[in-house]
């Protein structure tokens, strides 16, 4: 794996692929020196919190996805924790997963999860900018990397349109506001390239987690290190880009 980025903020920390890339980026040989792991309700998060009790340089910070000011406080806190240097490497990890078929799917269903889902993502990439920004110039190195400064989305195989017959029916508003989150990612990828920032979105695959399926072929730990060689290979030509956890292209 090429070096690590050296900060790194994740959100949706508290369990699943969250806590997983806390973890595997902590243990790395040369980990980051600095990896800020949020989550709604940090107290509650007792394996995330003996991973900080392991590792200083892992920070727990509280993080309501769809609370701006909450999102605002944030940011300084994140700002107090850098001391100047810029942020490297942004997951946006955290999501929800509703059912909501054809004939059970409500208003509110689609609305709060593409709050979590897209909104959430975008503004959070709106809030971090400065910190992406000031990584990008100030860490050595040509070209796009995730070393430099880049944003990742967390997205899904389902958000495939050309390839939605393949997998499962239905589940409206988690297919259709990960597809959206893709067109976030492609819109970062294309006004983010003349800053040096990469973006792009990346699917886990089909995870044993409490938002996956019980009898999903992949446990978390196995998709989380996948992706993160992924992620140590990302160049200018992945930006904007729709990638399987395995690296290789999803269709749109």
């Amino acid at each position: 794996m090429n070096a690590p980025p050296q900060t790194v903020l994740i959100t949706g920390c508290n369990r699943g692929l969250g806590l997983e890339f806390v973890r595997q980026l902590a243990t790395l040989a040369s980990s980051p020196s600095c990896i800020i792991a949020t989550c709604r309700k940090p107290d509650n998060a007792v394996a995330l919190r003996k991973i900080s009790n392991k590792y200083p340089f892992v920070h727990i910070l509280q993080l309501e996805v769809t609370d701006r000011e909450n999102i605002k406080k944030l940011k300084e806190q994140v700002r107090d924790i850098l001391q100047g240097r810029g942020l490297n490497l942004l997951i946006n990890n955290a999501g929800v997963g509703p059912g909501g078929d054809l004939y059970d799917v409500t208003e509110e269903i689609m609305m709060n999860t593409f709050k979590i889902n897209v909104v959430a993502p975008l503004l959070i990439t709106q809030a971090f900018l400065p910190f992406l920004k000031t990584a990008a110039k100030t860490t050595e190195g040509i070209g796009l990397s995730w070393r430099k400064a880049a944003v990742v989305n967390i997205s899904s195989r389902l958000a495939s349109i050309e390839t939605n017959d393949e997998f499962l029916v239905g589940r409206y508003s988690y297919k259709t506001s990960k597809a959206a989150l893709n067109m976030v990612s492609k819109n970062l990828g294309v006004d983010l390239r003349e800053d040096c920032i990469l973006a792009l979105s990346l699917s886990p695959g089909s995870v044993r987690t409490d938002m996956g399926v019980p009898s999903a072929p992949l446990l978390p730990h196995q998709s989380v290190e996948m992706m993160l060689q992924v992620m140590a290979g990302l160049n200018e030509d992945d930006s904007g880009a729709f990638l399987n956890f395995t690296g290789e292209l999803i269709p749109w």
